[in-house]
């Protein structure tokens, strides 16, 4: 209910507004046409829905067996995954700009942006 009523609204916000960096600039979204924008925005939210959803019923069988120390194993492996790639893309996460912007380095610092206080939020 709270990703749906909270994350889904600003994950739509930053993809319809924002969709290079939401793409992390691996891709030029202005090469797409709209219909394939909006379908791969959609695969992204339901992604991240379902991974919530796989996430809490792994977690609650495995807690239910007794077996915290897998959770919290579960836990750490996906924080240090998420640190490694945030540090091996901190270009791509901390410049917001157009394609065309980020690949001339034109990009506005991320915490110079509002786009900052919307992930202050998240």
């Amino acid at each position: 209910m709270f990703e749906s009523c909270f994350y889904v609204p600003l994950g739509v916000y930053l993809y319809y507004f924002y969709p290079a960096w939401s793409w992390m600039y691996f891709f030029n979204p202005d090469s797409l046409n709209s219909m394939d924008l909006a379908g791969l925005g959609v695969l992204m939210v339901t992604g991240y829905l379902l991974s919530l959803v796989i996430g809490f019923q792994l977690a609650q069988s495995l807690v239910r067996k007794n077996r915290d120390r897998v959770v919290i194993a579960i836990l750490l492996t996906g924080l240090i995954g998420l640190l490694v790639f945030c540090l091996l893309t901190r270009d791509r996460l901390l410049w917001v700009s157009d394609y065309p912007g980020w690949i001339n380095g034109t990009g506005t610092l991320l915490l110079k942006h509002r786009l900052s206080w919307i992930n202050t939020i998240m």
